[in-house]
Parts: structure tokens; C-alpha cells; sequence
């Protein structure tokens, strides 16, 4: 069976008592959802699609020192908690642009990337300030000016060329 147009999502609460043996519903409420607060636009649906590939890949920009071939193959083990520190860190920015947009926007609010490209590099930091900093402290700046330069690029930070 497929939703039509008219589909509508509809809760059911009841209030339950009595014993595991013998439950008595003692009251049930129906409620049904208005479709403007959980219907959005194809387009809409789709640009936050787009949105969190975008993330997606700024978080890959974010993993790739953490590698066996990376440069900081030392902490490689740590990929894990630089993706872990990512995701924490994005979601509350991510989820904002999410929450605050409009229903019907087809666009993405620009004002989210700086914010994603923040949580990335204050990942990165959270990871990095575990690691033996005499050794590494050259290659981590390395490291992370080109993770946000990358990440700048993914998100299209970068100040356009003009033509001479």
C-alpha cells in the first residue's frame, strides 16, 4: 500500500493500567498531524540530501592524514575518534540548519558551512592534542592547515579567482 496525497500520520496513545496479566486501556487519544510540519518538498528533501553528502565528505577531507599513508600514520589509530569527534561536533550545527529552515527551501542556508568547517578542525584538535606533540607538532600544523584548506574547498569557501 503507497501513501496518496491525502495520506495523513495519525498517533495513538493509550493510557494503560491494571497488571501485566490483565491490561485495561483506560484512555485513548487520537492525534493527527498537520502535513506542513512533516511533509517537506521533494526539493527541500533533496537539498538536505545534497547538504549531508557534502558533510560526508568534509569528514573524509577530515580522515585522510589518519591513515596508514597519511602523514600522521603514528595516530592513524585514532581515525576513529577524529570521525567519533566529528559527528558530535557537526550535529548540533547540521541539525540547526535542518530544524530552522524553511519547509519549502530548496537551498542550502551558506551560513551552515563555516560552522561545519569549525567542527572539523576543532575535531581535528580535540585528536591531535592526545598525540606525542614533540614529534608531531610540525606535521600536525602541516596537517591541519591543509584539512582546512581541503574542507574549505569541499564547502566552497575558497575566494573565487577573478579573470585578468
Amino acid at each position: 500500500m503507497t501513501p496518496d496525497d491525502d495520506a495523513q500520520i495519525i498517533f495513538l496513545r493509550h493510557l494503560v493500567q491494571g497488571s501485566a496479566s490483565s491490561p485495561v486501556i483506560r484512555r485513548s487519544e487520537v492525534m493527527i498531524s498537520e502535513r506542513s510540519r512533516w511533509q517537506v518538498s521533494e526539493e527541500r528533501a533533496d537539498a538536505v540530501a545534497a547538504a549531508a553528502t557534502i558533510v560526508k565528505e568534509v569528514c573524509s577531507e577530515l580522515c585522510k592524514p589518519f591513515s596508514q599513508k597519511g602523514r600522521l600514520g603514528v595516530i592513524a589509530n585514532r581515525r576513529g575518534d577524529v570521525e567519533a569527534e566529528f559527528w558530535s561536533r557537526v550535529d548540533q550545527p547540521f541539525r540547526k540548519y535542518i530544524l530552522n529552515s524553511s519547509a519549502d527551501s530548496a537551498s542550502i542556508d551558506p551560513e551552515v558551512w563555516p560552522a561545519v568547517r569549525k567542527a572539523a578542525l576543532d575535531a581535528f584538535d580535540a585528536v591531535a592534542a592526545s598525540a606525542p606533540q614533540a614529534k608531531l607538532s610540525l606535521i600536525l600544523m602541516v596537517a591541519r592547515n591543509r584539512i582546512g584548506y581541503n574542507v574549505s574547498k569541499v564547502l566552497g569557501l575558497l575566494p573565487q579567482k577573478t579573470a585578468a
